[in-house]
C-alpha cells in the first residue's frame, strides 16, 4: 500500500507545540506574506498550493527564481495540480529545473481515483507555504491562482490593496478571466493564517515533514505511472520513517543510502533537518503585526489512506465543547448528521451560533447553483431542530458580492481556532478523500482576531431569515441531487 509512507501521520495529529500567529485578511494579503516568506529563506521552501496558474504564479516563480539565485544552497519543492499550469507556465518551470536542477523541484498531484478504504475520487487539496524546516508557514484556503489571490471584496481590487501597502504589483490580476473554470468559479473571498514557532520547539518541523512526504508519495506516484521517466530515487517505502526528517519523538533517524540520483523532495527527506533554535530566520515585519503569542498549535491531517477522517472526528469534538461562540465560516454548509445535532445541542444550551456560508444570489458566481441551494436546506435543517427561543441563539449569513463566492474554511469554538485546507462537506467530513492539511490553535487573541476578520465578511452578507417553508420543491431537488454526488465534488 503505497500509503504505508505516511503511518507517521498519525503521531503528527496528536502533538502540540507553542507558535506566534495571526491571520490574514483577505488572501491578496496572503500572497504578501508568502512573498516575504519566500524572500526571507535561507534553507528550504515548499508550497503546495493545490490549484496553481494564472499571473499568480508566475509572480510566485519570478520570487522563487530571485531567491534561488541569491542562495545557493536553497531548495524549493512545489506540489500543484496540473489543472492551470498552462504552456507559458510549463515552460517556465522547465527553465526553473534546468538551471537550478539540485535545487529545484515541481511535483504534479493530479485528481485521482482510489481503491483502498473504499472508492475514493482524490486530489491534493492542501494550501500550505513552508519554510526553513518549519520556522515559518501558512495554513489556509488560498490558492495561488488568480481568482484565489484578491481581496474577495466588490470594489476593492488588490492593486487598491497593494497600493494602500505601499507594494509594487507587477502583475495584474486576472481573476475574471476567459476561461470556462474562472467564469463558472468567479473570484473567492478567503483567508489564511501565518506561523512561527516559537523558540527551539522542534515539533514545528512536523509542518515541514507533512509537507515533504506528501511531495514524495506523489513523486512516487506520478514515476510509476510515467514507467520510470522521472529520474528520481525510489526510497522503499518500508523504510521511509529512516529518512533524516522524520524525528518524532526526539529521535533523529539515520538517513537512507540510495545510490540512484535522487529528487530534491528525496535530498530534503534525506537531509537531517536542524533544530530550529539554530535556524536564524526573520520575515519582515511578522513581529509588527497584531500578534498571538502564546499559540497551541495542534496539525490535523487526513488523506485518502485514512478509513476515517481525522478532520471530521475534530470538528465534532470542539462544538461537543463550545460554551459561550460557535462561529462557522465555511463554503460549503453540508455537516454530518451527527454534527448537525451537535451544532443545535450547542445552541440549545445557550451558546452563540454563527454561520456565515452562502447561497444563490443575482450576479453569484454559477458554481453557487451547484451548492447554494443545500446550503440553504441545511439552515433550515438546524432551524426546525430547534425552538422558536433556541432559534434567537443562531445567526446565519450569507455572503454575497459580485461575482465573488466565499471560499473560507474556519470555525472558532470558544477560544478555539480550527481552519485549514478542508471543507465542511462530505469528502472531508466522512471519507477523508483529498489529502489535507489543517490545524487546531488554543488563544483567546487567535481567536479573536479571526473573528475580527469574519466579522468582515458579515459586513458583506445577508441575513437569512428562518421562514418555514421557504425551501421550494426545485431547491430540495438541488440539494438532493448534490448529496448524491458529494463523494465526487465534496
Amino acid at each position: 500500500d503505497s500509503y504505508n509512507c505516511l503511518a507517521d501521520r498519525s503521531a503528527l495529529s496528536n502533538q502540540t507545540f507553542s507558535t506566534e500567529a495571526f491571520p490574514t485578511q483577505h488572501s491578496a494579503d496572503t500572497e504578501v506574506w508568502r512573498m516575504k516568506m519566500i524572500e526571507s529563506a535561507q534553507h528550504n521552501i515548499v508550497i503546495s498550493g493545490n490549484y496553481c496558474g494564472g499571473k499568480a504564479m508566475m509572480a510566485t516563480l519570478d520570487k522563487i527564481e530571485e531567491r534561488l539565485g541569491k542562495v545557493p544552497d536553497l531548495k524549493c519543492v512545489i506540489i500543484s495540480s496540473p489543472k492551470f499550469l498552462d504552456q507559458n507556465i510549463r515552460t517556465r518551470l522547465e527553465g526553473l529545473k534546468s538551471r537550478f536542477q539540485n535545487n529545484f523541484s515541481l511535483v504534479l498531484s493530479p485528481d485521482v481515483v482510489h481503491i483502498g478504504n473504499g472508492l475514493k475520487f482524490s486530489t491534493n487539496h492542501t494550501k500550505c507555504t513552508v519554510i526553513d524546516f518549519g520556522k515559518y508557514f501558512i495554513l489556509g484556503g488560498s490558492g495561488i491562482k488568480d481568482n484565489f489571490c484578491g481581496t474577495g471584496i466588490s470594489g476593492y481590487s488588490k492593486k487598491q490593496f497593494l497600493e494602500e501597502r505601499g507594494l509594487e504589483n507587477s502583475y495584474e490580476s486576472d481573476a475574471s478571466g476567459a476561461s470556462f473554470w474562472n467564469k463558472l468559479l468567479g473570484s473567492f473571498r478567503d483567508m489564511d493564517f501565518v506561523f512561527k514557532t516559537k523558540g527551539d520547539n522542534d515539533e514545528g518541523c512536523r509542518i515541514f515533514s507533512q509537507s515533504l512526504l506528501l511531495a514524495y508519495r506523489w513523486e512516487q506516484y506520478n514515476k510509476q505511472v510515467n514507467k520510470g521517466v522521472f529520474e528520481t530515487a525510489s526510497v522503499p517505502l518500508e523504510n521511509i520513517g529512516q529518512l533524516g526528517v522524520s524525528k518524532f519523538g526526539g529521535v533523529r533517524c539515520a538517513a537512507y543510502a540510495e545510490s540512484v540520483p535522487d529528487s530534491v523532495t528525496v535530498e530534503l527527506l534525506k537531509s537531517s533537518p536542524k533544530e530550529l533554535r539554530d535556524v536564524n530566520t526573520v520575515v519582515e515585519g511578522f513581529e509588527a503585526q497584531s500578534l498571538a503569542k502564546d499559540v497551541t498549535t495542534k496539525i490535523i491531517t487526513s488523506g485518502p489512506q485514512d478509513a476515517t477522517s481525522n478532520f471530521g472526528t475534530a470538528v465534532l469534538d470542539q462544538i461537543k465543547k463550545a460554551q459561550k461562540r460557535l462561529v462557522i465560516n465555511h463554503m460549503y454548509f453540508h455537516p454530518t448528521e451527527e454534527i448537525m445535532q451537535e451544532i443545535a445541542n450547542a445552541a440549545k444550551r445557550g451558546v452563540k451560533v454563527t454561520v456565515i456560508s452562502c447561497n444563490v444570489f443575482k450576479d453569484c458566481p454559477k458554481s453557487h447553483y451547484v451548492f447554494g441551494a443545500r446550503n440553504k436546506h441545511n439552515y433550515m435543517r438546524l432551524f426546525e431542530s430547534l425552538t422558536p427561543e433556541e432559534r434567537q441563539n443562531v445567526e446565519v449569513y450569507n455572503f454575497e458580492q459580485k461575482n465573488i463566492g466565499t471560499h473560507k474554511k474556519v470555525i472558532i469554538v470558544d477560544d478555539s481556532v480550527l481552519a485549514g485546507s478542508s471543507n465542511l462537506g462530505y469528502k472531508s467530513l466522512v471519507t477523508a478523500s483529498d489529502d489535507e492539511i489543517n490545524f487546531l490553535c488554543d488563544s483567546e487573541k487567535f481567536a479573536d482576531e479571526t473573528w475580527k476578520v469574519c466579522q468582515k465578511d458579515i459586513e458583506k452578507s445577508s441575513k437569512f431569515e428562518y421562514k418555514k417553508g421557504a425551501l421550494t420543491i426545485a431547491e430540495r431537488c438541488n440539494s438532493y441531487f448534490h448529496y448524491l454526488l458529494s463523494a465526487v465534488h465534496g
